[in-house]
């Protein structure tokens, strides 16, 4: 399990509280204290707290999309991409075909489009 280590600033942060009452917790707590290179006295703090502390600082930070799971799904969203910037590029067209063309691939097919 990964360890998270909050200074009083970040602890008071999470529990809103004052710097005496973030120290009282800690000890209060038995959590683990060190000294870190920078100079701050930092805690090692639960996961839980650690979860509340992470939620807290990145709240306004909007969702990433999770990444297709497949190929198929992946080739779907470029493609939506890719078409989503040509619309709101260009006007929209109407483009008409025969099934038949389609399926079977015909060379001297002729699209046709209406503008």
């Amino acid at each position: 399990m990964a360890q998270v280590w909050l200074s009083f600033d970040e602890i008071q942060q999470v529990f809103s509280c004052d710097t005496a009452d973030a120290r009282r917790r800690v000890v209060a707590n038995q959590w683990e204290r060190r000294r870190c290179s920078d100079g701050l006295v930092r805690a090692q703090v639960p996961s839980e707290v650690a979860y509340d502390f992470f939620m807290l600082e990145h709240r306004h930070e909007p969702e990433s999309r999770p990444a297709p799971v497949n190929e198929f799904e992946a080739a779907m969203e470029t493609l939506c991409r890719i078409f989503g910037a040509q619309a709101k590029a260009e006007p929209a067209r109407l483009v008409s075909t025969t099934i038949e063309e389609c399926i079977w691939g015909r060379g001297d097919a002729q699209v046709q489009t209406a503008a």
